[in-house]
């Protein structure tokens, strides 16, 4: 197994948290490359801005839709941009299946899953 690689610096806890998890997942699964560095990082970057965005559209809930509509588009272009790159990661059961890389455990995936969701 690959070794483990430190968050960007300018990482705040969320940031750090997802990019532990993913790199984990990578790791056990042995597709894990420092050279992945850039795709993890815009990747993380992605799940936060949904998560928050996500948390922003309650809060605009009872309010205009122009503003809603606005946070709405975030969250889908964070979400599909966030998708792209667990793709191309291999971090996804479809894109794992397609590539023939067995997965890793499935505590890891679980947690990987609740950190999206």
């Amino acid at each position: 197994m690959s070794r483990q690689h430190q968050p960007p610096k300018d990482f705040g806890p969320d940031l750090v948290e997802v990019w532990q998890c993913a790199q984990r997942q990578l790791r056990q699964q042995g597709t894990w490359e420092k050279s992945d560095g850039p795709l993890l990082e815009a990747y993380c970057h992605n799940v936060v801005r949904a998560r928050e965005a996500r948390a922003q559209a309650e809060q605009y809930r009872h309010r205009s839709s122009v503003e809603l509509s606005g946070v709405l588009k975030t969250i889908a272009n964070a979400e599909a941009a966030a998708l792209a790159l667990a793709k191309a990661l291999l971090l996804t059961a479809e894109s794992r299946r397609r590539n023939g890389v067995k997965a890793p455990s499935r505590a890891v995936e679980d947690e990987l899953a609740a950190l999206v969701g």
